[in-house]
């Protein structure tokens, strides 16, 4: 706000060249409200009393440009690596922040890396999902049965995740956590071993964050 300061008795106040956004009382001589273009405004006001208009005052109002602030958030995390068995399978770590359930998707790859020139791939990927007091929260071995298929491509194509074959031995966990810590472990089924591939997507739209 901004105060047209006048002596005199003044019964009325004018002003002119006031960009959009502010306006003035004419009873109190207050200016208030807020300029949503920047730039700069050349702004006169004048007060009145019973013996007439008083002197002109001319000022120079300068806008900044609106600062924007930019907010980025980690969307997916992925690993590759030799699963092995015992305390050697195929591990990832994240952290869900803020207060809010987050929306996840998390696959665990083997046979379709063929596509993208590997070999030596895991052939039967199991994907286990465990909270930080390492109790087991969910297991898939083969995608096909881990729910509906058609949102869980759906949900894929939307974070940005290549396709799976229908039918195909990947395992995917599609999922809603609360924040905290959780590990996603891939082992390979009967034992196997080979490369694979571990990935978590934030697959919610919302303020929280996935590390």
């Amino acid at each position: 706000t901004y105060q047209i300061a006048a002596g005199n008795s003044p019964v009325s106040y004018n002003a002119d060249g006031l960009p959009a956004g502010l306006t003035l009382n004419a009873t109190t001589g207050v200016i208030s409200g807020s300029v949503a273009t920047a730039g700069t405004y050349l702004i006169s006001v004048s007060a009145n009393n019973a013996a007439g208009t008083g002197a002109v005052t001319t000022f120079t109002l300068t806008v900044a440009g609106a600062t924007v602030v930019e907010t980025r958030q980690l969307s997916n995390i992925s690993t590759r690596a030799a699963v092995g068995t015992g305390g050697r399978v195929l591990i990832s770590g994240f952290v869900i922040t803020g207060t809010d359930p987050k929306p996840v998707l998390i696959r665990a790859v083997g046979p379709t890396l063929a596509g993208f020139g590997l070999t030596g791939l895991l052939a039967d990927p199991v994907l286990e999902l465990f909270r930080s007091d390492t109790s087991s929260l969910a297991v898939n071995d083969t995608w096909g049965s881990a729910g509906d298929t058609a949102a869980i491509a759906a949900t894929a194509i939307r974070v940005g995740a290549f396709a799976l074959p229908a039918g195909s031995p990947e395992a995917v966990i599609s999922t809603t956590l609360a924040p905290g810590s959780y590990t996603a472990q891939v082992r390979g089924a009967a034992a196997g071993t080979g490369v694979g591939l571990v990935e978590v997507y934030d697959a919610g739209t919302g303020t929280e964050n996935t590390k």
